[in-house]
């Protein structure tokens, strides 16, 4: 079967944890970094008894246990997430003591680091995902430490931006192979791209205010009161 968004594969990982959250906050609450680091090996014998099975697709797999295997892969990157929530005060506190230079150099080597697993095509194993993880930690951690860095990402276009992000991700692959399917026979690839990109955002934006806030305000409405 063709599958034409193949972003889907997240879902039913996101449901799943979601699921688990509330008992993976309550672990992450009594032990901290212990919690974590059995994630991460969790993880990791995931993703080597997914691969042990004969399971060679990152994304999506050929039965329910290998869908298993992958959703206990990806945890660890919501432990990480929960950790960051819950411990948010310090990080601020030990992101600000650094050094900017310190911080240049982690941020390049980060980038370093992407582009020599992509290259190598190891971002799909499971230590990709752990640093990787890390280095959005710390990305997201820089983000709400520094007041001028906060105060920008706080602009009109950044807040539009994470509005219409998870929409945006859903929606970006459908309108993409959508224009190259009309168009690419009959122009060049750059124009393609100079129609697709904006195609993705309006089409992000208009599944954002026509989908999913009402779909929040029926959650909201049909989640029991407290």
């Amino acid at each position: 079967t063709k599958v034409i968004d193949a972003e889907q594969w997240s879902l039913i990982v996101e449901m799943r944890v979601s699921l688990a959250f509330p008992f993976l906050m309550l672990i992450v609450a009594r032990f901290r970094w212990v919690a974590v680091a059995c994630g991460v090996l969790f993880a990791f014998a995931c993703s080597k008894l997914y691969a042990a099975r004969g399971g060679t697709n990152d994304l999506m797999a050929n039965d329910i246990i290998g869908s298993l295997l992958l959703t206990g892969r990806y945890t660890a990157l919501f432990l990480f997430g929960i950790m960051l929530g819950s411990k948010l005060e310090d990080v601020r506190l030990k992101l600000r003591a650094l050094p900017l230079p310190l911080h240049l150099g982690l941020c390049i080597a980060g980038a370093a680091i992407h582009v020599f697993m992509a290259a190598h095509n190891l971002i799909g194993h499971g230590y990709g995902d752990v640093l990787e993880g890390i280095f959005a930690v710390y990305l997201i951690g820089c983000c709400v430490s520094f007041p001028r860095t906060e105060a920008h990402m706080s602009g009109r276009v950044p807040q539009w931006l994470g509005d219409i992000s998870y929409s945006l991700y859903l929606i970006h692959l459908p309108v993409l192979l959508g224009v190259l399917y009309l168009l690419n026979s009959h122009l060049p690839f750059a124009v393609n791209m100079a129609v697709a990109i904006p195609a993705m955002f309006a089409s992000a934006h208009l599944m954002h205010v026509y989908v999913e806030k009402p779909s929040i305000v029926i959650a909201r409405a049909l989640a029991p009161s407290r």
